[in-house]
């Protein structure tokens, strides 16, 4: 079986140390398993991210390792040793956890053996201690993974000419070991190879729904590379075959997993990138030029030469499509390890113009590293060092911003960088990483076929995958496990439903779309089809989409191996379970009366829950609204068109109609039918209202509103009388009525006195210079202007207080909202990393377009405020935006007049403040118990105690003591502030004053109070 290594194959039986072991805090932290979180501005913080490390172990046997296969590449990587110095048994587990494996004392490291000749690592010291047991395990986070290949582990008896350094004399004690391979294969991690890997996330879905990839074709150790096309229920096509090989024309084949990917631009145009066949550190693009239909045109492979890196070939890239000057991939570019290990990591972009050919003389690309630990040190090292084997580098485009975010999976944590594309296309910014977290101790991949991937969900939110665990920055998803599943996909976003999506198949071959809904937490299992690949296979791997998905489709590409061990596959399979059915049409714009005798046209408009769904088939019935017996039925007609016109003298005039249409979706799902809509027919005349042109048109705000009709007469009679009435549809009372008004060229009128908030059907009807009267031409309306007009808030920092400054927005002319009486203020306490928002309570109030000064506020706190305006009638808030504080020292202040009476005092800094709250309890003992119960109530008591300094030096001394001594007598409610954040409503129920050298110190005793006062 042909495997694609994962670390360096050794060319000698002996490998030397580097120095004392690091294994543990490299790779997990100081701590067993956790991760010190980091926080940075760019990427908000939530929980904790944990890494489990597992390592082989043998004992006492020892396992050769799989050899590479002739003509592979290897990748490097370096080897840590540790052993146990107590245990005298074997170990009895397959695999040893982190947890575990960090009891063991370090012994030696090899941090770059594939420049190292021979000597061995040092192992530790026999002493008294045997048989010992030593674990071998990759060290540094090359693959941002554990190692799962099979590693030479030797227990030590005793001293031996074997294992005694050069030099050294014999002993029975203290001389170290040494762990080596004697089949001078030392390989940490293998992977089988499959039919996805070189190109496993190049998969992108074009503008209508359908997909094209970058799939590998040959054998998985001799491939070539095909782009290809799948419509939703077709069979693969291919476009074009990818150049691969060592020219300048041609793409390299580094092995891994992500050694090509694939981007696509609105317009459909397709961008192959990868390593230049002929430059180890040069990028490629090709660009295929969409042409009609489903067909593209291939452009010349034009190439960027990177910054020289040391011996490190390009071996990951990823890529996503800005619009900035004009179309603008941004790259982010992974290598091998070389001999130095900083500056691995660059953002390249790419001018899509240039590589489209449309200009010339342009400048292809520009770079920017955004790893720049140029100093060697351990976490430079490892964090420079990409997964060759799996794809553990992301990129994508924030919402229709100039920004984006990489994610990539390296050391002790899975890391993110935001980056800025200017509009011309130049990179403008590189934020700093930031350690992300995930919820529920997530793990990453503990195998070589990794996968950490970012989805965008708008501007300023963003899903990271890292194996089976994911985060939603700003806010936390929790962890989904895989189960049983294998070969798992990478996970995919929804906006429709709100939920992340990956498939897996199960151990019956089925494939299993696994789901998580953000905004409920309930999870999903679905079995998506059965039975997907052969019997007797395995699944090595599975990929979907790599951009936002159309979640009416997606496809799922399924590699394995057969049952004989040789053969590898490549399945599709398109989910469409996730595509729901049309919704009910909406019928707009059709006439309510019309003249049978000649053609008349029924129109509506297409709804479907699934986004860019569009309108296949249509089916639309009328009846007769007396006894229900069809009249007409066009059946299922094939058209994209939302309208259909019934032939003159199909329908009878004098009768009343029904009628209602249903629509079918791509995926040739039936909707719902419509409600049936009346359709009244004569021969006198028709009036059919123009304006408004549809039942319940958005944007009525007022009293008042003009209507405007048509009239039309097989008989050619005009109009000579019309009349307008509203009737208030939910008890069928008539609330305007203009009776019979003579206007012959009059087609339009002005509504006064309609209602708010209550459906309304406007009726207009004429009367013909035959002295016939018309049908009646209607339309619904709703006009909504109970409320004022949502204010506006700007939140800004006063000196001691925070400035909520509120517009009241004035109506329009053809509005008729209540004006704001006052503006209502509210405040809550953000959300902070892990910890959730607070409640709303109101803090005070102020007048229209007035600005209210929170003096409540504690010190460097992040709130959230809105103003609710308060009308006659109704009420409507603004949106929340964000304030704070900073304040130095203690404050207080009369709650009944803050800026007259707001004072600082300056903390005591040689003394502490004390806070001590005791909860209302009742101790009771029963017969038969030892100890008692208690009966906690509601009630609590807050007690503050601090310590203020006035200085005697200063002017105000006298002032403020006068000041401080007034707290206890007037004995009232005082508003208490101090720079920890403290912010409360209390009584002095203590004070202390004493004279110091430095002035006068005053110890106050606080009791917190309630204040219904705002």
């Amino acid at each position: 079986m042909a495997v694609v290594t994962n670390a360096y194959v050794s060319t000698s039986t002996e490998l030397e140390s580097t120095g004392s072991g690091f294994y543990n805090d490299v790779r997990n932290g100081s701590g067993a398993g956790v991760t010190t979180s980091a926080t940075a501005d760019n990427f908000p913080d939530v929980g904790q991210f944990r890494f489990g490390e597992y390592a082989i172990r043998e004992s006492v046997q020892r396992h050769p390792c799989t050899a590479v296969p002739a003509g592979q590449r290897t990748v490097y990587a370096s080897l840590d040793a540790r052993w146990d110095l107590a245990s005298t048994s074997p170990f009895t587990l397959e695999w040893r956890a982190h947890a575990h494996n960090a009891a063991y004392v370090p012994g030696g490291n090899l941090a770059a053996k594939q420049l190292l000749a021979r000597l061995p690592i040092p192992a530790g010291d026999s002493g008294s201690y045997f048989p010992r047991q030593v674990v071998g395990s990759e060290a540094l986070i090359n693959a941002a993974q554990a190692s799962s290949g099979l590693i030479d582990t030797i227990a030590v008896s005793a001293e031996t000419t074997e294992n005694r350094f050069p030099g050294e004399g014999a002993g029975t004690q203290y001389d170290r070991i040494r762990l080596y391979n004697s089949d001078a294969r030392m390989i940490n991690g293998t992977l089988t190879t499959h039919l996805l890997n070189y190109t496993r996330n190049a998969q992108v879905q074009l503008s209508d729904g359908t997909e094209v990839w970058l799939e590998t074709t040959g054998t998985p150790t001799a491939p070539g590379i095909a782009l290809r096309y799948r419509t939703r229920t077709g069979s693969p096509t291919t476009i074009a075959t990818i150049q691969v090989g060592t020219t300048a024309a041609q793409f390299a084949m580094p092995v891994a997993a992500q050694a090509l990917t694939l981007a696509v631009d609105p317009s459909d145009n397709l961008f192959v990138v990868g390593r230049q066949g002929s430059a180890s550190n040069s990028l490629a693009v090709q660009a295929f030029a969409k042409g009609s239909g489903h067909t593209w045109v291939a452009k010349a492979l034009l190439a960027v030469p990177l910054l020289a890196y040391d011996l490190g070939g390009i071996n990951n890239v990823a890529a996503t499509w800005h619009p900035m000057n004009s179309g603008t991939l941004a790259v982010a570019v992974g290598h091998n390890q070389g001999t130095e290990s900083y500056n691995q990591l660059v953002l390249v972009a790419l001018n899509c113009r240039v590589a489209l050919g449309l200009v010339a003389g342009a400048v292809l690309g520009e770079q920017e590293p955004f790893i720049t630990d140029s100093d060697g040190s351990v976490s430079g090292r490892q964090r420079g060092r990409i997964n060759p084997t799996g794809s553990n580098l992301g990129i994508a485009r924030l919402g229709d911003t100039t920004e984006g975010v990489i994610v990539t999976s390296v050391g002790d944590s899975t890391e993110a960088y935001r980056y800025s594309i200017s509009s011309s296309g130049q990179i403008s910014a590189v934020a700093a990483r930031a350690a992300l977290s995930f919820t529920g101790g997530a793990r990453t991949p503990q195998d070589p076929n990794a996968n950490v991937r970012v989805i965008p969900v708008s501007s300023g939110r963003f899903i990271v995958q890292a194996g089976t665990s994911w985060a939603l920055y700003d806010s936390s998803v929790a962890r989904l496990a895989s189960g049983s599943l294998s070969g798992l996909a990478p996970v995919w976003y929804s906006a429709r439903t709100n939920s992340l999506y990956h498939y897996g198949v199960d151990a019956s071959r089925n494939l299993v779309r696994y789901g998580y809904d953000i905004g409920t937490g309930v999870s999903s299992t679905v079995t998506v089809a059965a039975t997907v690949t052969p019997s007797g296979s395995t699944t090595l791997a599975t990929s979907v989409a790599s951009a936002a998905l159309d979640d009416r489709y997606a496809l799922v590409r399924i590699a394995y191996l057969a049952g004989d061990g040789t053969t590898h596959g490549l399945v599709y399979t398109a989910d469409t379970t996730l595509n729901v059915a049309p919704n009910s049409p909406i019928q707009s714009g059709s006439p309510s009366t019309v003249n049978a005798a000649v053609a008349n046209t029924l129109s509506w408009v297409f709804s479907d829950p699934n986004t860019a769904d569009v309108q296949t088939a249509y089916q639309l019935q009328v009846s007769n609204a007396s006894t229900g017996v069809s009249a007409y039925d066009t059946g299922k007609v094939s058209s994209v068109t939302g309208a259909h016109s019934i032939p003159g003298s199909t329908l009878s005039n004098g009768v009343g109609y029904q009628w209602r249409v249903r629509n079918w979706d791509v995926a040739d799902a039936a909707g719902a039918w419509s409600p049936q809509q009346a359709l009244a027919t004569t021969s006198t005349g028709v009036v059919a209202i123009v304006d408004p042109a549809n039942d319940y048109p958005p944007g009525l705000v007022s009293s008042t509103l003009t209507v405007e009709w048509s009239f039309s007469s097989g008989s050619g009679a005009t109009q000579a009388e019309y009349r307008v009435a509203v009737v208030r549809t939910d008890t069928n009372t008539t609330v305007y009525d203009t009776g019979f008004v003579v206007g012959s060229g009059v087609t339009e009128h002005t509504i006064t006195g309609l209602l708010s908030d209550v459906d309304q059907r406007i009726e207009v009807t004429v009367k013909d210079t035959n002295a016939q009267t018309s049908g009646v031409g209607t339309r619904l309306i709703r006009p909504v202007f109970s409320s004022p007009k949502p204010p506006a808030v700007t939140v800004s920092a006063g000196q001691v207080w925070v400035d909520v400054a509120v517009t009241n927005p004035a109506n329009e002319p053809e509005e008729s909202f209540p004006s704001a009486q006052r503006n209502d203020i509210y405040r809550r306490t953000a959300a902070l990393g892990a910890l959730p928002a607070g409640l709303y309570e109101r803090v005070g109030s102020c007048g229209p377009n007035e600005t209210f000064a929170d003096y409540t506020a504690g010190s460097n706190v992040l709130y959230e405020y809105y103003a609710l305006a308060i009308g006659d009638p109704g009420a409507s808030a603004s949106e929340p935006a964000p304030g704070l504080v900073y304040l130095n020292g203690v404050w207080l202040h009369d709650p009944a007049n803050p800026a007259g009476t707001s004072r600082q005092f300056q903390y005591d800094g040689d003394s502490r403040r004390n806070l001590r709250i005791g909860r209302a309890r009742t101790e009771l003992r029963f017969v038969g118990r030892r100890h008692p119960v208690f009966d906690f109530g509601d009630e609590e008591t807050h007690v503050l105690q601090v310590k203020v300094l006035i200085p005697s030096g200063e002017d105000t001394w006298a002032e403020q003591v006068r000041a401080a001594e007034s707290l206890p007598v007037r004995g009232q409610v005082v508003h208490y502030r101090d720079v920890r954040g403290r912010a409360l409503y209390a009584v002095v129920t203590d004070f202390d004053e004493t004279d110091v050298a430095a002035g006068t110190e005053v110890a106050i005793t606080l009791t917190r109070s309630e204040f219904q006062g705002v």
